[in-house]
């Protein structure tokens, strides 16, 4: 069982945004990063529920945060492969998983032209349809996945624990529409929480995404691995573009100088970073609140910053 108060713990707690107009500071660099060290990596996905049905509402929405953001995540696209070049978006590529056999399903994500994810592979599951993006200078893979009805929780469940370790060994974003709801405490949820938790991965976002008058449903995941939550931020956007909530998640990833020298690189040790964030650091008094101080110092990794000797 995945133990109660480290559930409690490790649940992020993700902003939620009433006023579009916050989008913006929401997707910008905290005042107290600097810009010289970091850069901020904005991901937005929603569950469309018909691209051809909600396109031109979608880009209405976007054309006001479409520079903030790197990647857009687009689940249940209801198109065939063949209509993809219908819906392009300038300055953007398509990475696409279609569902061409019936209505229903298919995810979509656009990426912005000058981050070059070199690998892109098709989710190699039958109970759901997903992209599994990487990026080597980044260190980053993003799987984005949409799980529909037609297979039972529990099947998935079994593809996805087979599945999770053999990806790649980056930091990693699992992003989607899962149709599992995170909030209840039935056995399926819990094992689906199991099999992430046992694999590294730890919720990012747990405020319900589908509300209804009778339901309020968290069913559209964000879930990180090797990420501290002092590097991401979550967020779900109160916006009726469709039945599903648009979430937002934004990353530090650290800026690569691109001045060149004599082609050296070395890398130097910012000390007084480094003591602030350890005076932050609390440490585990016990056993479950390990993989929390675990994720937390994960943020030493980037202290170490990259610079050109000249």
């Amino acid at each position: 069982m995945f133990p109660n108060d480290l559930f409690e713990n490790i649940l992020h707690n993700a902003l939620t945004i009433e006023n579009l107009d916050q989008i913006t500071n929401f997707c910008s660099l905290s005042p107290d990063i600097t810009n010289a060290t970091f850069d901020i990596f904005n991901i937005f996905h929603i569950n469309i529920r018909s691209l051809r049905a909600n396109f031109d509402e979608l880009i209405s929405f976007l054309k006001c945060y479409i520079n903030h953001f790197q990647i857009i995540i687009l689940s249940e696209i209801w198109i065939s492969e063949c209509e993809i070049n219908l819906y392009s978006i300038d300055g953007f590529k398509e990475f696409n998983c279609c569902r061409d056999s019936n209505r229903s399903g298919g995810v979509l994500i656009y990426v912005k032209e000058n981050y070059n994810f070199e690998n892109n592979l098709i989710w190699p599951m039958i109970s759901a349809e997903g992209i599994i993006l990487i990026n080597n200078n980044l260190n980053l893979c993003l799987v984005a996945l949409y799980r529909s009805h037609s297979y039972t929780t529990d099947f998935f469940n079994q593809e996805l624990s087979n599945f999770l370790p053999n990806l790649p060994f980056h930091d990693c974003l699992f992003i989607g529409d899962i149709n599992i709801n995170i909030l209840d405490s039935n056995s399926s949820c819990e094992d689906y929480l199991n099999i992430l938790s046992e694999n590294g991965f730890f919720s990012m976002l747990n405020l319900p995404t589908r509300v209804t008058h009778i339901s309020e449903t968290c069913i559209d995941h964000i879930f990180a691995k090797n990420i501290s939550k002092r590097e991401i931020k979550t967020a779900r956007i109160i916006y009726d573009l469709t039945d599903h909530y648009p979430i937002l998640c934004n990353v530090l990833v650290p800026k690569i100088s691109t001045f060149v020298g004599n082609n050296t690189t070395s890398l130097r040790i910012n000390y007084k970073l480094l003591k602030s964030k350890f005076s932050d650091l609390k440490i585990p008094n016990t056993s479950e609140n390990v993989n929390v101080y675990y994720n937390d110092i994960q943020w030493i990794r980037w202290i170490k910053i990259p610079f050109w000797r000249l």
